[in-house]
């Protein structure tokens, strides 16, 4: 939901997943590690993603990127041009 550029509120995360603010907000802390989120308290705030990221920031973990990478290696011609074309 992030990726697509909504505003997402603690409130309405809670409704959805039948959770409580301390674990939405947890989760955040998370996401943050891997993705550059704003949270906004107040009127019209909520969790955002800093400006120019966006869809199409790479949402792969350390260990898969490792993982394409070695898979590189091995490959060739188009293949190694796909694999690579994802890690990027």
């Amino acid at each position: 939901m992030l990726l697509s550029g909504k505003r997402l509120t603690v409130p309405k995360l809670m409704a959805m997943y039948s959770v409580g603010k301390n674990a939405i907000r947890r989760d955040f802390e998370v996401i943050g590690e891997e993705l550059p989120v704003i949270a906004k308290q107040g009127y019209n705030g909520g969790y955002f993603l800093m400006d120019g990221a966006g869809k199409h920031q790479n949402s792969l973990s350390h260990e898969q990127l490792e993982c394409l990478e070695k898979l590189a290696v091995n490959c060739t011609g188009k293949d190694r041009e796909t694999v690579l074309s994802i890690i990027s």
